[in-house]
């Protein structure tokens, strides 16, 4: 049954026990004469326009109710385009990021990176496991510039241990201390996913405004 039914439906069941009522009180009234009869017609007729009156709010009721659902599925399919549309644009980060060592600057980024990496962990005994990907880039030259710039800047020896996990795809490289209890994943999409909350406030943002 749809709402306009069911408008129709409460109102013809007010109506019919509205009737009853009059009459009822119609038959009462037969009892008696002249004014009783008067005055029992004034209460039927008052009590028609009091349920008519129950009979609007009923109705007004209905299609709020009605009105609020049309209005809370709008509001789900909207949400629903806007994740969709989220979804959309985080993808193609991702992507770029899975791209990225083929650009130029892959290089610097790798390095700070990495050195970002060492600095959380605090170890001086550094276990760096990259993509196999990398394997032409992370040469003995790329790890002691890495060392200097450690040293030069933060007045830390390191000791740097390099591994190559060919199972690695994305971009960027896991920090572990030597024994392997300490472990910074700064791969492209670790660090996605630690800032998604604001990538996806931006993205929104961006996208959307205040909408």
């Amino acid at each position: 049954m749809d709402n306009q039914q069911s408008a129709e439906f409460i109102c013809q069941r007010i109506k019919d026990d509205a009737n009853k009522q009059v009459d009822l009180i119609l038959q009462k009234a037969k009892q008696n004469a002249g004014l009783r009869i008067k005055l029992a017609r004034g209460e039927a007729n008052k009590y028609l326009e009091q349920k008519k009156e129950e009979a609007k709010g009923k109705i007004a009721d209905i299609r709020k109710r009605s009105l609020s659902t049309v209005t809370l599925e709008t509001r789900r399919i909207i949400i629903k385009a806007r994740e969709e549309v989220i979804a959309g644009v985080l993808e193609e980060v991702r992507i770029k990021g899975k791209n990225f060592r083929l650009q130029k600057e892959y290089s610097q980024w790798l390095k700070s990176i990495i050195i970002e990496g060492i600095l959380n962990i605090a170890q001086t005994q550094i276990k760096l496991v990259a993509s196999g990907l990398d394997s032409k880039l992370i040469k003995e030259n790329f790890i002691s510039e890495i060392k200097n710039e450690v040293k030069r800047t933060y007045n830390l020896d390191v000791d740097i241990e390099t591994t190559f996990d060919k199972n690695i795809q994305d971009t960027g490289v896991y920090i572990k201390s030597r024994d392997e209890r300490i472990i910074f994943q700064n791969t492209f999409l670790a660090r996605m996913d630690r800032q998604m909350d604001q990538l996806r406030l931006l993205i929104f943002k961006e996208i959307f405004g205040n909408a």
